[in-house]
């Protein structure tokens, strides 16, 4: 078709004699749904789909009776967060129906302003992504570093820690 230049994130160029430009979606910002990450980005969907959640682990999940609020800090610019989030993405659709469970995401601006962010600070965050999990509001650990290989198990597993 022809050759194309970047302007700034923008990717511009001529097609079919008509001057083209791309732009990448805007970020994710602030308190986001599971939904609302599938919808936003295609791969997040994919690679959820192609996620294997541990039957049994997933047992112990739906069968723990308290009350748990998993609060995920991301960003939708950062290549860490969009391979790891969807494994929670696929945990959440399996735990759908197990009213004591709740995820959210915290989506972040890439830069000084995530530093900024009155929600980092009140959770101390420091990279993405980081998942605060919180049985009756109170932390009793994180998903960050290695968690994220088997989430279903990390979340288990901090489940086990008395709030």
């Amino acid at each position: 078709m022809g050759t194309f230049r970047m302007a700034g994130e923008d990717i511009v160029f001529t097609a079919f004699g008509k001057s083209a430009r791309l732009q990448p979606r805007p970020w994710l910002l602030k308190l986001q749904t599971g939904a609302k990450m599938l919808e936003h980005d295609a791969s997040y969907v994919r690679r959820a789909n192609a996620y294997p959640v541990d039957p049994a682990i997933l047992a112990e999940l739906k069968a723990q009776g308290r009350n748990v609020r998993v609060l995920v800090f991301f960003g939708s610019w950062c290549p860490h967060c969009q391979m790891n989030l969807p494994k929670l993405l696929k945990l959440e659709k399996e735990l759908a129906g197990a009213g004591n469970l709740r995820f959210d995401y915290y989506g972040l601006p890439k830069g000084a302003e995530f530093s900024t962010d009155t929600e980092v600070a009140r959770y101390g965050i420091e990279s993405v992504p980081t998942g605060v999990v919180l049985v009756d509001g109170k932390e009793v650990g994180r998903l960050d570093n290695s968690g994220w290989i088997k989430v279903e198990a990390t979340l288990r597993d901090l489940l086990k820690k008395p709030a």
